[in-house]
């Protein structure tokens, strides 16, 4: 009987004993799982604040399973005349619009895939441009890296006028010649003709001789010989110089000449004359 009390008491330690090991290593290995399973949860995006109180992704922060997603890069293509800003696939949900701006200037938003607006290149200057896109998601957005492109918009139609000929020598303005000087003019005896002079201007390859307001003659000399004229007439004579380029000057200062009438034959004064004699003889 106490052999059987010594067995049961033993046994009762014994129990006890473990009770007192296994309690604390169930309850590591319950942490240790529950530790495990929160560090294959996926993170939540890290978010930082900017000054103007929005809040953004920074370049690490999405995650997909464990891998790091960066911001989206957008990429450039020309399509006819126009510019496509374009990002594609966005990595992140709820995306509520993708902006996009070249050197910091606002060109267009798109709301939905795919992701892109396009600008008239003839609205961009000519050389190397960058342009950003910023995703907008609920409460915080995401700015893309800046990419570079070039712009190389058509250079504009040249109009009519512009391209219509030179305009020709004899359209341009002529040049300026000097006003001939000292006309003089005499008449001869018989009133049938007027002989001209004058002093040479400079540069002039001719002249013109105008009588009574009419163009009658274009020497290349100083003087003139005007035939043909009713005696007893005034004529009103000026001349003007010709130059290079059909150039003409002024006309000179009007000269008169008045043609002479010439004398009739001298008639013989028979009042005067001594009366014949009568012959003697015959009285």
């Amino acid at each position: 009987m106490s052999v059987t009390l010594t067995v049961r008491m033993g046994l009762g330690m014994r129990h006890g004993h473990l009770t007192r090991i296994v309690a604390p290593m169930v309850g590591l290995f319950v942490v240790g799982c529950i530790a495990s399973a929160l560090s294959l949860r996926p993170r939540d995006p890290v978010i930082t604040s900017l000054a103007d109180g929005q809040a953004a992704f920074s370049a690490d922060a999405v995650l997909a399973g464990n891998q790091a997603l960066p911001p989206p890069v957008p990429t450039v293509t020309k399509v006819g005349t126009e510019v496509q800003f374009s990002v594609g696939s966005v990595p992140y949900d709820g995306v509520q619009k993708v902006e996009f701006y070249v050197e910091q200037q606002f060109v267009g938003a798109a709301y939905s895939q795919p992701y892109s607006v396009a600008v008239d290149e003839g609205n961009l200057t000519a050389g190397t441009h960058t342009v950003t896109a910023k995703v907008y998601v609920p409460g915080s957005t995401a700015d893309s890296p800046p990419v570079t492109f070039t712009a190389q918009p058509a250079v504009p139609p040249v109009s009519a006028a512009e391209t219509a000929a030179p305009a020709s020598a004899s359209s341009q303005p002529a040049p300026t010649i000097a006003t001939p000087t000292n006309l003089a003019a005499s008449a001869s005896a018989d009133g049938t003709t007027a002989t001209l002079n004058w002093t040479a201007s400079e540069g002039a390859t001719g002249y013109q001789i105008w009588r009574d307001g009419a163009l009658i003659a274009s020497p290349t000399g100083t003087g003139y010989t005007d035939t043909g004229l009713n005696p007893g007439q005034t004529y009103d004579y000026q001349v003007a110089a010709v130059g290079a380029h059909a150039a003409v000057s002024d006309r000179s200062p009007l000269v008169a000449v008045t043609m002479p009438v010439p004398q009739s034959s001298t008639l013989v004064n028979t009042q005067n004359a001594t009366p014949q004699s009568l012959d003697s003889s015959g009285s």
